[in-house]
């Protein structure tokens, strides 16, 4: 069976930017026009370099365990879609980081995301302003995440210290 996909490199970090290798990013979004955005703000920025995109999770999943980007950006509603979709891609590419795309949605949905292992989050109404941002901050090891989100991330982390 085919993958949806609209693009596919098989390479990684082959564009030197100065010193430092390019950061490689893989789009997948069921949405072609936020997808499209996605790769519009990525590609203006000569450090970041965008080696592939696909409108479903699941069939990219092998294609990732080979190409390994250094980030996926991905749809908050694909990553739920199925509950082992981040771990698949967790236990396939273990260096890659994930920044999650969501719209109106509810904080636990993002703090289960999260509880996961994803570095990053962004709301897709703020895309423009700071998906570079945020692919910068979490590819430098850092969180992106909703300052609303804080207190409750902080919460769930003292209720585990008091188990």
């Amino acid at each position: 069976m085919a993958a949806d996909l609209t693009r596919i490199e098989i390479s990684r970090n082959v564009d030197i930017v100065g010193t430092k290798l390019a950061v490689t990013l893989f789009v997948i979004d069921h949405s072609k026009a936020r997808r499209a955005t996605c790769v519009r703000l990525l590609q203006s920025q000569r450090e970041m370099r965008v080696i592939g995109e696909s409108q479903s999770a699941a069939e990219t999943i092998s294609f990732i365990s080979k190409v390994k980007p250094n980030i996926v950006l991905l749809d908050l509603d694909l990553a739920l879609e199925s509950g082992q979709l981040l771990q698949i891609l967790r236990r396939e590419s273990p260096r890659t980081k994930v920044i999650l795309l969501t719209g109106a949605v509810s904080q636990a949905r993002i703090l289960k995301s999260l509880s996961y292992g994803v570095l990053g989050c962004i709301k897709n109404r703020d895309l423009a302003s700071f998906l570079t941002t945020a692919v910068r901050v979490v590819d430098a090891g850092e969180a992106w995440v909703p300052r609303s989100l804080v207190s409750k991330i902080l919460e769930q982390i003292n209720k585990r210290l008091q188990q």
